[in-house]
């Protein structure tokens, strides 16, 4: 990724499912030869799908906080670790190395998010998560990282450099498995504006409802999908849901039949 290009941020929210989900991210950029850092702490590095990690990490350039750092090394064969003091320091690090790509386990604290929009804004691909519950609520959770007085300026960095924000929730399926449903956000022109505007940030779902032209959909759109498809039952996916009127009223809309 050229440093001119497009500033970029992309987050995922924090929920079951992440490491899966950051395996398909690595995975596809590594079929682009990038330089990428991955910021992340042992305990979430060294799950039971360590090999996947492995394989989709390649030749990346790992930082992080190790307590056994030629273990780390032995395991995902990782050139260039860093053996840092705390989780800010190891994204300082990462940042030093000018990777195209970095990857933050999760915003934890104010200077860390500070960090990842800075380095979003010289032209990194910066992708992080979140502890929340959908889009709406990850840009909002950003901005309150930041006091008042500078959630003006947080607005206005975080609209210029997001790329979009992929949330999911993982449902049983009728075959006894899981399935992921997402909340899929892409910055377009009328996201932006209303992550600048605190007035109208909550209309973000209503945009992103009807932007399916730009790969947007809500979580109740992709799970009345999912029930159209005989994926999941309707029990599993009303436990799911964002807003179980409004889901109601769609699966009316769509003749399935409501549960009393």
């Amino acid at each position: 990724m050229a440093q001119t290009e497009k500033v970029n941020i992309l987050m995922v929210d924090d929920q079951p499912g992440k490491l899966l989900s950051y395996e398909a991210i690595l995975s596809e950029l590594g079929e682009k030869a990038l330089h990428m850092a991955l910021v992340e702490r042992e305990e979430h590095l060294f799950l039971a799908r360590e090999v996947e990690v492995h394989r989709a990490l390649g030749h990346a350039r790992l930082v992080g906080d190790f307590r056994d750092a030629r273990h780390a090394v032995r395991v995902l064969q990782v050139q260039g670790l860093y053996r840092v003091q705390d989780f800010l320091a190891a994204l300082r690090a990462a940042l030093r190395q000018d990777p195209d790509v970095i990857l933050i386990g999760e915003m934890r604290d104010t200077e860390t998010v500070r960090a990842a929009l800075q380095a979003a804004e010289t032209g990194h691909l910066v992708l992080s998560t979140l502890h929340t519950t959908d889009a709406t609520e990850t840009v909002n959770r950003v901005i309150d990282f930041f006091p008042p007085y500078q959630q003006k300026q947080v607005r206005l960095a975080l609209a210029a450099s997001l790329r979009g924000i992929v949330c999911q929730r993982l449902v049983p399926t009728v075959d006894g498995g899981r399935v992921p449903a997402l909340e899929i956000l892409v910055n377009t022109g009328r996201v932006a504006e209303r992550i600048e505007d605190p007035d109208t940030t909550s209309e973000i779902k209503d945009v992103i409802k009807d932007g399916a032209f730009y790969g947007m959909v809500t979580f109740d759109q992709w799970l009345l999908r999912l029930i159209q498809e005989g994926t999941v039952s309707v029990a599993d996916a009303m436990q799911a849901v964002s807003s179980r009127h409004d889901f109601e009223l769609a699966m009316q809309q769509a003749g399935i039949a409501v549960p009393a």
